[in-house]
């Protein structure tokens, strides 16, 4: 399979070279490397073209978020396979050619996970990504040790942080919403890909180092606005109409917990202004949800037997939610 690696920057030159010198020693070679640049002001760009001039600059004049950076990049890449890869990372020297083999092991699926650690390669980030019946996305076995991570399998989808998309399933879904601008854009990826037939992978040999949140800093008022509004959206957008309405409960404990951690941190008012937003924006998600639905080629059931049920007591939910993007 013939890939192209497209990594996002916003004013990230402090992360670059791991992550570039971590490319340049994978042990498969041949594909295109992307750098889309989000009007970066740290001389990230400068610094790659003198440093790294095998990686294709892609700089942007404004910051388009996670969502039109890749965009970005996706309009400029040529492989079959778009693999996206945080700029705040350091895969394993087998980490392509693991993604690859798995994709090709598995030719029916069109979104492959990795295996995503922390910086000391100890601890799991991500062994894949589930999702809720409340439409909030999460990494699987996230804080347990990564010598106990799942074997390969099927998940939910891919954390975007390090994911291969096949192009037949962008040309058939759509890639990342430009709405989302940052946050949860790969849990809604997966869900409409889930509606419309295809699979997701867990390649546990992808290994991937991961500096969690370094560039936006985790916990963070934008994070925290972001991931209040988009949260609302997934649910407009991918959540079964029947699943709306009988856990809409659920929906309302995982509100009101993130609302009490933004209290607990002083970002109440980052919170809230992204509810809001999130509520305005329902009318345009819900036009969204009927051009998904009118394409969908899975029932509501098969979609339901794919999301996980929430911790339900406050305690726990609050603690579990601290740890999610």
């Amino acid at each position: 399979m013939n890939v192209s690696v497209v990594i996002l920057n916003w004013n990230g030159r402090a992360h670059l070279d791991a992550c570039f010198t971590a490319l340049a020693a994978q042990t498969l070679r041949g594909f295109e490397t992307i750098m889309v640049d989000n009007a970066s002001s740290d001389g990230s760009v400068g610094y790659i073209r003198e440093r790294f001039p095998w990686v294709k600059v892609v700089a942007l004049e404004e910051n388009r978020g996670f969502s039109g950076g890749n965009q970005a990049g996706l309009a400029t890449a040529n492989g079959e396979g778009i693999v996206l890869l945080n700029n705040d990372t350091a895969p394993e020297p087998e980490w392509l050619a693991a993604l690859v083999r798995c994709s090709l092991d598995q030719p029916a699926v069109g979104m492959i996970a990795c295996h995503l650690t922390d910086w000391g390669g100890e601890k799991t980030d991500s062994a894949g990504d589930g999702c809720r019946v409340t439409g909030r996305g999460f990494g699987r076995h996230r804080g347990l040790p990564a010598a106990t991570a799942p074997a390969s399998g099927p998940v939910f989808g891919p954390c975007g942080g390090a994911a291969l998309y096949r192009r037949e399933l962008i040309e058939d879904v759509g890639f990342l919403d430009n709405d989302f601008f940052m946050g949860f854009e790969d849990t809604d990826l997966a869900f409409r890909a889930q509606w419309r037939g295809w699979d997701a992978w867990f390649c546990r040999e992808a290994v991937v180092r991961h500096r969690m949140s370094a560039t936006q800093g985790k916990g963070s008022e934008i994070n925290v606005y972001y991931g209040a509004r988009n949260h609302l959206w997934v649910c407009a957008k991918n959540l079964p109409m029947g699943m709306i309405l009988i856990y809409s409960p659920l929906i309302a404990v995982e509100i009101l917990a993130m609302f009490f951690l933004a209290m607990r941190h002083r970002q109440t008012l980052a919170y809230l202004r992204g509810l809001t937003a999130g509520l305005r924006g329902l009318p345009r998600m819900w036009r969204k949800r009927r051009l998904i639905q009118a394409g969908r080629r899975r029932t509501s059931t098969e979609i339901a037997q794919r999301l996980s049920f929430p911790e339900f007591t406050m305690g726990r939910l609050l603690r579990r939610l601290g740890a999610k993007k």
